[in-house]
């Protein structure tokens, strides 16, 4: 009986390693670059510099930026 049930688990298991993931072509990864920001100014107030830009709307392949968790 035990030998049975090493046996089926084996089978399952080598079932379970053939069924998973899905065949396809190589892609390169995805890189998401933004364009770059627009309109530039740097004020000195003091000791201290301001700085002031528009953020970019989308990446550089086009798709829209949508949101920006850090500057």
């Amino acid at each position: 009986m035990r030998k049975i049930v090493s046996s089926a688990a084996v089978v399952w298991l080598s079932m379970m390693a053939l069924a998973c993931g899905k065949k396809g072509g190589i892609l390169p990864p995805f890189v998401y670059i933004p364009q770059k920001a627009e309109n530039l100014k740097a004020v000195q107030r003091g000791q201290h510099i301001l700085l002031d830009w528009t953020n970019p709307e989308s990446y550089s392949d086009g798709r829209p930026l949508t949101d920006i968790s850090a500057i």
